[in-house]
């Protein structure tokens, strides 16, 4: 079972022939077991007799998938490279058998989501994927599950070798969609630099990678050594400027035969702006628009209004509504990503043989929520805000023509549907550190006959700190709720008028939110 913490592993058997695995110190000797899965092992090895000794990977995936008993994709190093340069992820996911790969821009949040290299053979999840590092188990690097390949030494990947079919009767529940094995070149000698760069035609998105890797023998070519460094640094991209094929699309229609559905372009919210949207149904206020300046006018709704302004779910085309998509779009975050990987084995005698591997990774993530910035006032789940905003008469950030209409028409407060803007409060992020160590030992025994053994004890770590940043409802609250101090003449927040207030919500500044832009800093 991949899990974290400590695995034990070995490998029992007649050249190919068994390979069973264990976790929590048991002890595995597979002689005699699994008569079918030996006979077809021998058979592939009498195929092979003229190339002498078989190589024992670790797996059971064959590495010439035109003999393999069920279906195998076999590429090495530089094919999945020329895929997709940069990210290892980013190229295997470029293979057909893999669906929804868990990767910077895959699905979940921080909270929920599994590594951002994890594999998912044929969309059945990555706790169903079972991964495999030169032919051993990987620990997952987060309480979600998943392996995190970014964290393999890249510069000493010779081949991935995948299989879809048959995989979770050798291996077990984990496997249930197949295995990918990523085989080490453990003989890699001499040293390896290596720096690329990228940026999108639109200038954005700039990126670099650089990575070394060295290897050598020693004790008279009994011993040998690696050792590689990779570190990639890629700026995210949180705009959708300059990308025509985004057009706002939405649905429109009540899906009668009258309206039917109709998915149509430039659909934007019409239960709240950037600037502001007064609710006050059946008041001269209802429906007044801010706009940047904090001025009021009524809103235009486009030549399609779907639902009531002001209301959950109400949308229209173009007039004066916001495309909430415009100011921040997290299309891809900020990453940075730093891995060291460590191995080397030493021949004691004939067919004895003993290694070492050390692998460390640490992955950064940083992106913008926007979900933190809805404050428009329709409840927790809704569209437009998690919280009910209500702007009291009096306020002194009122515009005096929209005060003006409240005091004549005995208007005490209205509801205020507005959305955070990077101007102001709609900067929400998610940030995301994941540090990982695995370490294992082992050993190779070659019994004679054709016989040997493999072992292996491996410990591993993961530590993911996670942080969001979002606004405070009770401050919000607080702050926007302004008034004028009869003593001084200043605006102060209504709560520092008594001293449980004041207590309660120390150095409160007001918080002007009419119109984008026209809160000051303090106050943010």
């Amino acid at each position: 079972m991949a899990k974290l913490g400590t695995s034990i592993g070995c490998f029992v058997g007649r050249k190919r022939a068994l390979a069973l695995g264990a976790s929590s110190g048991a002890l595995c000797l597979a002689l005699g077991l699994m008569p079918v899965a030996a006979a077809a092992q021998e058979a592939q090895a009498e195929a092979d007799s003229d190339s002498g000794a078989i190589v024992i990977t670790g797996s059971r995936i064959a590495t010439d998938g035109m003999k393999a008993p069920v279906p195998v994709t076999v590429l090495q190093a530089d094919e999945v490279e020329a895929l997709s340069p940069g990210a290892l992820i980013n190229g295997v996911s470029q293979m057909p058998q893999f669906s929804n790969n868990a990767t910077l821009n895959g699905g979940g949040t921080v909270f929920t989501r599994a590594s951002y290299g994890a594999l998912n053979l044929r969309g059945l999840g990555v706790n169903r994927t079972l991964t495999l590092l030169n032919g051993r188990r990987v620990p997952s690097s987060s309480a979600f599950g998943g392996v995190d390949i970014n964290l393999f030494p890249e510069a000493m990947i010779q081949a991935v070798e995948t299989t879809t079919g048959g995989a979770s009767a050798a291996y077990g529940s984990d496997a249930v969609a197949g295995v990918v094995n990523f085989k080490l070149d453990t003989r890699f000698t001499g040293i390896e630099l290596a720096a690329q760069a990228n940026v999108t035609s639109r200038g954005d998105n700039p990126g670099y990678e650089v990575s070394g890797a060295y290897g050598t023998a020693f004790g008279g070519d009994r011993g040998h050594v690696l050792v590689s460094a990779e570190y990639r640094r890629e700026d995210g991209i949180f705009t959708l400027a300059g990308r025509d094929w985004y057009q706002g699309w939405g649905t429109v229609g009540t899906g009668t035969q009258a309206d039917p559905y109709r998915f149509v372009p430039d659909v934007f919210s019409a239960n709240g702006s950037f600037d502001g949207i007064i609710h006050a149904p059946g008041t001269a206020i209802d429906r007044l628009q801010f706009d940047p300046d904090g001025n009021a006018a009524p809103f235009v709704p486009g030549a399609i209004l779907q639902g009531g302004t002001g209301l959950s779910g109400a949308r229209t085309t173009g007039g004066s509504a916001d495309d909430f998509n415009a100011d921040i779009y997290a299309l891809t975050p900020d990453a940075e990503r730093v891995s060291a990987f460590a191995y080397a084995d030493y021949e004691f005698g004939e067919g004895v043989k003993v290694f070492a591997q050390y692998m460390f990774g640490q992955n950064k993530v940083f992106t913008q929520d926007r979900s933190g910035s809805l404050i428009a006032g329709l409840g927790p789940g809704g569209a437009g805000g998690p919280g009910t905003v209500t702007i009291f008469s009096g306020n002194p950030f009122l515009p005096a023509s929209v005060q003006a209409l409240m005091s004549a028409n005995n208007i005490g407060s209205f509801l205020l549907r507005r959305r955070g803007h990077s101007s102001d409060i709609g900067n929400g992020y998610f940030q995301d550190d994941t540090a990982q160590h695995i370490a294992t030992a082992g050993f190779n025994l070659d019994l004679g006959s054709s016989w040997g053994i493999d072992g292996f004890y491996q410990y591993g770590t993961s530590r993911r700190n996670w942080a969001q940043g979002s606004i405070r409802l009770d401050r919000i609250y607080a702050a926007l709720d302004a008034v004028v101090d009869p003593a001084t003449g200043n605006t102060v927040c209504r709560v520092s008028q008594t001293a449980a207030g004041a207590a309660a919500f120390p150095g409160c500044v007001p918080l002007n939110l009419f119109g984008r832009g026209n809160a000051s800093a303090a106050a943010v």
